[in-house]
């Protein structure tokens, strides 16, 4: 499930909050194999996006972060935004050809020694990248 690929897909313990209620989307493979999942608040948080290493850079992240924002949209959200750690230039690369705007350097008390981003875009702009 989500921890296995969560385990799988970081070398660290990412801090997650997500909880009942919040919206999640999964990425099945054709066999029935969960590959991607992600999860965002009814604020517009992405709390949690992990993807299979065996899966990454097949475009999963994106179809995922698209369509969280284009129900974000549905139900009036104007706003997607999220944290990253700095040293996930991968990820940090995503947002960055998706339209995110990124937040000088912070250090919240969940990230190490490199610090991280807060990182947002408009959820429609966003949601009509979905193809």
């Amino acid at each position: 499930g989500h921890m296995d690929i969560r385990m799988a897909a970081f070398p660290y313990t990412p801090a997650s909050c997500t909880s009942v209620g919040d919206g999640t989307f999964d990425c099945v493979a054709s066999d029935g194999t969960l590959v991607g999942y992600i999860g965002y608040s009814s604020s517009g948080y992405i709390d949690d996006l992990a993807v299979h290493p065996s899966w990454q850079g097949r475009k999963v992240a994106k179809g995922l972060v698209c369509s969280a924002a284009k129900q974000l949209m549905e139900r009036g959200g104007k706003r997607i935004y999220l944290h990253v750690r700095a040293a996930n230039y991968p990820a940090i690369g995503l947002y960055k050809s998706l339209g995110f705007s990124m937040s000088e350097n912070i250090y919240p008390g969940w990230y190490d020694w490199h610090g991280g981003y807060e990182m947002e875009t408009n959820t429609s702009r966003l949601a009509s990248l979905m193809q």
